[in-house]
């Protein structure tokens, strides 16, 4: 809506770069709170956070990795982006996109994403676990993750591999498809 009535132009020179100011900011209050809220079972019991937030730490960075190894090994352009609170569902804690560039659209577009969803999810599941020291059984953390878009991995990998004789093939590929262009 913003980019229809003010313009791409402003969108981006004027109203994204007074937007960054207030997303950390807001990435800050949430911390405080958090804190304030839930500081005293974070203190009490710092080897419980450890044992949740090690695994889906691993998880999370497993998943990009794959994603981001998949995209440099392919030669797409791509980016990496955390989004901000306006950007994310409901449901999400945090979010952080795999983006390629459609040179026919000439915008970067997600192909993949990685999203903690906390305990959102869990309470309505009522998935649950109980720590050797707990006395009730607590919610998990959920994390959702997306490999790659396929169709949209497909549409960047033509247009971003289009040469004068016809569509290059990524090297890595050429094994599974047994020719190096498209004519």
């Amino acid at each position: 809506w913003l980019i229809r009535t003010r313009g791409r132009e402003w969108f981006t020179e004027r109203f994204l770069p007074r937007l960054k100011p207030f997303s950390i900011s807001a990435l800050l209050v949430t911390l405080v709170l958090l804190f304030a809220f839930q500081g005293e079972q974070i203190l009490t019991h710092p080897l419980h956070i450890l044992l949740i937030a090690i695994p889906l730490t691993l998880q999370t960075y497993l998943i990009f990795f794959i994603t981001w190894f998949g995209g440099k090994k392919l030669g797409l352009p791509y980016r990496i982006i955390r989004l901000c609170g306006g950007d994310m569902s409901f449901a999400s804690a945090m979010t952080y996109d795999f983006e390629v560039f459609s040179a026919a659209q000439e915008r970067w577009l997600e192909v993949s994403s990685v999203s903690n969803f906390e305990t959102f999810q869990s309470s309505r599941l009522k998935c649950r676990f109980k720590g050797k020291d707990s006395k009730k059984p607590e919610l998990v953390h959920t994390l959702n993750g997306s490999a790659l878009a396929l169709p949209r991995i497909v549409a960047a990998l033509l247009e971003n591999n289009q040469t004068s004789e016809g569509i290059r093939i990524p090297e890595v590929l050429i094994p599974f498809c047994g020719f190096e262009k498209i004519m």
